[in-house]
């Protein structure tokens, strides 16, 4: 990650409660400014997306005192990376000049964006019309149209939450299609974002 990136993330981090150190606001977990030079964007959306289903997989979807820091902390860093995500989605395509307070654009992936995970998608084996490999999901170049690059993240986040309670009612090996198509478009995203910021 380069320097003015850390520092954006850096900033976004401290404005939702992290120290100027990187510990989160209750300390279960630190993105120290030396952790962050040495990673990629879409690296650390990925780690924060493996810790998700860690804590799951040691908590559960527990609410409780015990489990409410790891789950406030995680969100608000994830929070912090989607910010600068979308700014740096934002800058691809500013918005129009004829465009108003009461006319805003509408939110949307911009087209190069779209184009480029579609790319990254039938490159880990998606249908050019957006089918996934196993056939759970699919998407679709509307859909990929008509979303915001973060609304996608939430909806990869959602969705690997529905299979984590899917793995724990009824196995790993009914789960496993849905689990692997959404493997593969997390690994495009993550591409796509590290090349919002000229990460390789």
């Amino acid at each position: 990650m380069n320097t003015m990136t850390r520092t954006e993330l850096q900033k976004e981090l401290i404005v939702r409660g992290f120290s100027e150190k990187g510990a989160a606001p209750n300390k279960t977990m630190s993105l120290k400014e030396e952790e962050l030079s040495v990673v990629s964007v879409g690296d650390l959306l990925d780690q924060l997306m493996s810790r998700h289903e860690r804590i799951f997989r040691s908590m559960g979807f527990a609410t409780g005192e015990e489990a409410k820091p790891f789950w406030d902390d995680l969100a608000a860093a994830i929070d912090a990376i989607k910010a600068i995500i979308q700014r740096a989605a934002d800058e691809l395509e500013p918005l129009h000049h004829e465009s108003t307070v009461s006319q805003p654009r509408a939110p949307s992936m911009s087209s190069k964006v779209k184009d480029e995970l579609q790319k990254e998608l039938i490159a880990r084996g998606y249908a050019a019309d957006g089918h996934a490999p196993q056939g759970s999901m699919w998407l679709v170049e509307d859909f990929l149209r008509s979303v915001q690059l973060v609304e996608l993240i939430d909806t990869l986040f959602s969705r690997r939450e529905k299979l984590f309670r899917m793995v724990e009612e009824e196995g790993m090996e009914p789960s496993r299609p849905s689990y692997d198509d959404v493997s593969i478009a997390v690994e495009a995203l993550k591409v796509v974002v590290s090349h919002l910021f000229g990460d390789d």
